[in-house]
């Protein structure tokens, strides 16, 4: 599926680099503690660096290990939740970085493992803690020429890049189960902690969706997006297909791009989100695949075979959650029903 669409930019004289964020937490074990709650390894929190640390150790073998199977480390820090850390890959064409994922998962699980711990990419594994996201750069080259990039233009943003961000907005509510595909996966983009829920895009605006990074004068070729909903659980190949997808679709079809969010999205109340067009993305499993199923975008970028399989395996996994009698529904109701 990845490899049609890149062959599509290729074809619009694109070439599609990625620079993912990898976030996860590092616990003690598999093993949940009395209250049914995972127990992280330490209690550090947003870039703690304490010496001797158990995640400062983990991080530095992994990396260690990454660096040595070919996969370039950009950085690795502890994030704000207890136990929580992330590991950014350097930029790679988007099929070279899916492909790095994939074993950076099983080299940080592996690593966990040799150390006595365990390392979970679930996206919110925690209810008071932040989850784990994958914030996702993307830059599209027309040869050695950042397309992105334009001198004197607002925020130094092109046209072309303006109607990627465009496509990306227009079309998230109808991807976003491919890039947020666990049931779990909407208690983190509705749970807090700078955790994306609406259709918005900003200059280094870290609530909205699609982000611009500050430009830096002289550095014209690192013109880029970021976009921020995605999870570090995400199937890779699917979750880039459909977001550069929906960005081709709206370079193609020449996207108006809305006004930039200036403020905090999440700050701001639900009638002024409303009246700027902050619109919401879904907000359950259930919600997205009713938005994915009316979406020709999306079944054209997998093809009809993957998107009905998709969407089955999604119905069914929906269908045994909405069925489970959960420890929250007992606490609150089995002693006063």
């Amino acid at each position: 599926m990845l490899k049609r669409t890149l062959a599509k930019a290729a074809d619009m004289g694109f070439t599609c680099y990625t620079h993912p964020e990898i976030e996860f937490y590092l616990l003690k074990s598999q093993d949940l503690d009395a209250n049914g709650v995972p127990v992280p390894v330490d209690e550090g929190g947003y870039f703690d660096h304490v010496p001797g640390g158990v995640a400062q150790d983990f991080r530095r073998t992994a990396v260690t290990m990454l660096e040595s199977v070919g996969i370039s480390v950009e950085f690795s820090h502890h994030e704000g939740g207890p136990g929580q850390n992330e590991i950014d890959l350097r930029y790679a064409d988007a099929l070279q970085t899916a492909d790095n994922i994939m074993t950076f998962r099983t080299v940080i699980k592996e690593v966990a493992l040799q150390q006595g711990t365990y390392a979970t990419f679930m996206p919110k594994p925690f209810t008071d803690h932040p989850g784990s996201g994958m914030h996702t750069h993307f830059s599209l080259f027309e040869g050695d020429t950042n397309a992105f990039y334009e001198a004197g233009a607002e925020f130094q943003l092109s046209k072309t890049a303006r109607q990627f961000i465009a496509g990306i907005l227009r079309h998230a509510p109808e991807f976003t189960a491919v890039t947020n595909q666990f049931v779990n996966s909407y208690k983190r983009l509705w749970g807090g902690g700078e955790a994306p829920s609406y259709l918005s895009w900003g200059h280094n605006n870290r609530s909205a969706l699609v982000r611009v990074p500050l430009y830096k004068p002289g550095k014209g070729q690192s013109a880029r997006i970021e976009y921020r909903g995605i999870d570090s659980a995400t199937n890779p190949y699917l979750a880039y297909a459909v977001l550069l997808g929906a960005g081709l679709k709206g370079i193609e079809e020449g996207y108006d791009l809305p006004a930039a969010a200036e403020d905090d999205v999440w700050s701001l109340t639900s009638a002024e989100r409303k009246a700027m067009g902050h619109t919401p993305l879904p907000a359950s499993l259930h919600d997205a695949i009713r938005a994915m199923e009316d979406s020709e975008l999306v079944a054209d970028i997998l093809g009809e075979q993957v998107f009905d399989h998709f969407l089955r395996n999604k119905r069914a996994e929906w269908q045994d959650y909405r069925l489970q009698v959960t420890p929250y529904e007992l606490k609150r109701n089995l002693g006063i029903l």
